[in-house]
This record gives structure tokens, C-alpha cells and sequence, in this order.
């Protein structure tokens, strides 16, 4: 990740304890979220990045939410919930940072979509039986 920095910041010397420094400060935050951060910094900024820069970018990121459809038995509020999470997704008003945001945010879409048809599947499979 400092490399892709330097590589944008090559005006910028960096030396091995600067270097250490970054990783200890930084390591508790997802490759995915530091990668992201680097980016959306890179993408604005003309000076090299301060450990407390992208730790700020990081924070300011959403949550994320846990996915909401982990039960086993299909239940139709859960089908409900998962719905109107997947519509308020698709409804986002935000426009993503980059590239790797619209992926991501593609990805889960994906997934939830697909867990949801499932549940329904369970759900319509048991009240036919009934």
C-alpha cells in the first residue's frame, strides 16, 4: 500500500522507519478499507498522505451492516427486511468514490438478491405443502 503512495507521491522520500511506522499505526484497519482509503486520497490530494489522513478517511467510512439473512428457517419478516434493505441499496442516493466502492456495492447487491430468492423459494415450497 506504501509503495502505491510513493508511486503517486514521487516527490515524497519515505524512508524504512517511516515505513514501519505507517504498518503499526495502520495494521488494524481491512486491506480492503486501507486500500480504499489510498485510493480516494490519491484520487484528491497533492501531498502525501498522514498516518491521521487516512485513518480519518477509514472512520469516516459507513458500516457495515451484517447480513441480514442468516437464518436458517425461511420467515417471511426476514424476507420483508431483506427487501427493503435491497431496495433502500438500490435507491442510494451517494454516488460512489470509485471504482472499487461500485463493485462492491454490485457484489453485495448480488448476494443479497440471491439469499433473498432463496428464502422466498423456502418460504413459497412451505406454504404449498401446507
Amino acid at each position: 500500500m506504501i509503495s502505491r503512495l510513493c508511486a503517486a507521491y514521487p516527490r515524497y522520500r519515505i524512508n524504512a522507519a517511516t515505513v514501519a511506522l505507517y504498518h503499526e499505526r495502520l495494521e488494524r484497519f481491512s486491506v480492503e478499507d486501507l486500500s480504499r482509503a489510498i485510493n480516494i486520497w490519491i484520487d484528491n490530494n497533492d501531498e502525501f498522505p498522514a498516518i491521521s489522513d487516512l485513518k480519518s478517511l477509514i472512520q469516516g467510512f459507513p458500516k457495515k451492516k451484517p447480513p441480514i439473512l442468516l437464518e436458517e428457517r425461511p420467515d417471511p419478516e426476514v424476507v420483508k427486511k431483506a427487501r427493503q434493505f435491497l431496495t433502500d441499496l438500490i435507491e442510494e442516493k451517494s454516488i460512489p468514490r470509485t471504482a472499487d466502492d461500485e463493485g462492491a456495492r454490485r457484489k453485495h447487491l448480488r448476494e443479497q438478491a440471491a439469499l433473498l430468492r432463496k428464502q422466498e423459494a423456502a418460504i413459497n415450497g412451505k406454504e404449498k405443502a401446507s
